[in-house]
């Protein structure tokens, strides 16, 4: 636990699941909660939760599955920038603001499974799948008066993402004269499905206009080959 001005503080708590037959599998989950008003006039409420698990299991000599999961998420006001003239004159203090109505949330959650089998010492094939979702939302204002000198310049930024992939890889080691050859052959596949795709004009964060919205769909499937030559002193 930690404490500090500002109203800030943090705890962190990391906990082992498994403590017997570690030499086969083992487990653990970590969780991190962070809170600060930080040092402007206007208090940033800033909070920020992070948690985490791992879990490995040996299935069998040559085999390992390794599962992750994840998540995220924070929330803060901003005070965003300010003009130096500003302070100059004295109109704000320089820990001040002109649109202290900034700031925004964001999340992500996560899932991974990773397969990895030893066919020798030296040959090794990785499979693994993944999930994503991830929400962001952000009020911003760079320009304050200048466009729209009634409402104001503030902005909405925003969307919503779903985000799937698969990757496969398998490496090969050859021993060749004074050195090594490293091949690695992959391939994947990714999807992000994304909704509500935003940019608003905004006024104290309350919904004015739409400059741009929409959904996305994003489908990338990919193939590659490395090779990786140790000779000596090069490596090429």
């Amino acid at each position: 636990m930690e404490a500090g001005r500002f109203n800030t503080f943090r705890t962190l708590a990391v906990i082992d699941l498994l403590k017997k037959n570690q030499a086969r599998q083992n487990a653990y989950i970590a969780g991190d909660f962070y809170y600060t008003d930080g040092a402007t006039d206007h208090k940033q409420n800033f909070n920020r939760f992070n948690l985490f698990g791992k879990y490995q299991l040996a299935v069998s000599r040559r085999t390992q599955l390794i599962a992750a999961l994840s998540a995220f998420k924070s929330k803060w006001d901003a005070s965003g920038q300010i003009p130096s003239r500003a302070v100059e004159k004295g109109l704000i203090d320089r820990f001040g603001s002109i649109d202290p109505t900034e700031g925004g949330n964001t999340s992500r959650s996560n899932a991974n499974i990773l397969l990895v089998h030893h066919f020798s010492a030296n040959t090794t094939w990785e499979n693994r799948a993944y999930y994503s979702r991830y929400k962001f939302n952000l009020y911003s204002n760079f320009s304050f008066f200048l466009v729209d000198t009634i409402n104001g310049d503030e902005i909405n930024q925003g969307e919503k993402r779903n985000l799937y992939g698969y990757l496969s890889k398998l490496t090969h080691k050859y021993l060749v004269s004074n050195g090594s050859l490293m091949s690695a052959y992959g391939m994947g596949i990714r999807d992000d499905a994304v909704s509500d795709s935003k940019l608003s004009h905004v006024v104290t964060r309350q919904f004015l206009s739409y400059t741009n919205l929409g959904n996305i769909d994003e489908l990338n499937a990919f193939g590659y080959t490395d090779q990786q030559l140790n000779i000596g002193k090069w490596l090429i």
